[in-house]
């Protein structure tokens, strides 16, 4: 049952991202020759950044997780930047890689620390090492929570969370319309996806789902900042697309 359950979640997760895909394909067809940038790559970097962010929304092992990762992001950070003439396009694509690199290098050193604590690589092993460890092994719950905050922040980055919104904004106005929508519909639902299946497969240790020390408490604090101070900020726009980057 858990596994038929997880497999329509897939086709579902798959369904939504083949479908923003498709929408910013239609959407570039009129708006790319319009800005006379009509150029054959835009096609080839939004496809390359779907498979990723299949990839990313399916993955069940760290490894996955990254390769899934980082070949969505850097068609998107292409995409970003496709406007090569315009210097808020270039400004975006580059904070948004700078802070993009920055975010997954914290992600890969938790998932390294968790692998150096459970010896496994594969989020049901994660688990299954920290619940049930090994006979005369225990693991190091201190450093199992820095992991976890270091794989929290990775996978907020990537969702837009509160404070690590900060290349939304810039990364939606720089970027041509259809990468923008497809920004705000593939890559949030891969990432969203991705967030919701660590934190219930692999940080399902009793101690880190508890709302006493473990990551739930963080989870929520980072819900309500997105929903006030980001909705708050996002009335003080006047570029629509900042706006809604915000909100």
């Amino acid at each position: 049952a858990l596994c038929a359950t997880a497999d329509l979640n897939n086709a579902l997760v798959s369904f939504i991202l083949c479908l923003g895909a498709g929408l910013a394909a239609l959407l570039a067809g009129g708006y790319l020759p319009e800005h006379k940038l009509d150029r054959g790559e835009f096609y080839p970097l939004l496809t390359f950044s779907t498979v990723g962010a299949m990839i990313l929304a399916a993955s069940g092992d760290v490894l996955s997780l990254f390769l899934g990762l980082e070949t969505m992001s850097l068609g998107v950070y292409a995409m970003t930047g496709f406007r090569r003439t315009s210097p808020r396009s270039t400004e975006a694509a580059v904070k948004y890689f700078l802070l993009g690199s920055f975010a997954a290098a914290l992600l890969l050193y938790g998932a390294a620390l968790l692998y150096g604590v459970t010896g496994h690589t594969d989020f049901d092993g994660i688990r299954q090492a920290l619940v049930t460890p090994a006979a005369g092994t225990k693991p190091n719950l201190g450093v199992v929570i820095i992991a976890s905050a270091l794989v929290l922040v990775g996978m907020a980055f990537k969702v837009s969370a509160v404070p690590f919104h900060m290349w939304t904004p810039d990364a939606y106005e720089g970027a041509p319309t259809p990468a923008t929508g497809y920004m705000a519909v593939a890559v949030k639902t891969a990432a969203f996806a991705a967030l919701l299946r660590v934190l219930t497969t692999a940080l399902g240790h009793p101690d880190l789902t508890s709302w006493a020390a473990g990551w739930p408490p963080v989870i929520a604090f980072l819900a309500v900042a997105s929903m006030t101070v980001a909705n708050l900020t996002a009335g003080r726009q006047e570029s629509v697309k900042r706006m809604l980057a915000y909100s």
